[in-house]
């Protein structure tokens, strides 16, 4: 967007329309904010994403056994913990072995191959 561009938005009485307005809704201070990562507080640090969106953002300290948790996103479905807020560190657990192969999976070895995984 030009200097001229705006100055003609800011001398007009008109609305403003196009493409830039829902780029502007998207980059006004409150939204930014939303979607930027806070400085790490616990060791582990994982981002559950629903295709290209953040949304939550899962910190962990196995040696504390603490878990915390920051949501991006209002609906539960999409959320690592559902509804619960302050997941314990059994929640954690849990929710770790929820989303990978269990431990006795037949020839886990060749999968851990394929997907070029050490563990």
């Amino acid at each position: 967007m030009s200097k001229p561009t705006v100055e003609r938005w800011e001398r007009s009485d008109k609305p403003i329309t196009g493409p830039i307005v829902p780029l502007l809704y998207l980059l006004t201070p409150e939204k930014i904010e939303a979607v930027v990562l806070p400085e790490r507080q616990l060791p582990i640090r994982m981002l559950y994403m629903y295709k290209e969106r953040v949304c939550t953002l899962i910190e962990a300290d196995e040696r504390t056994r603490r878990v915390k948790i920051k949501n991006y996103t209002d609906h539960n479905q999409f959320r690592a913990f559902g509804c619960n807020e302050t997941p314990s560190f059994e929640d954690y657990e849990e929710f770790l072995r929820s989303h990978c192969f269990p431990e006795t999976r037949d020839k886990l070895k060749l999968i851990l191959q394929d997907l070029d995984l050490p563990f």
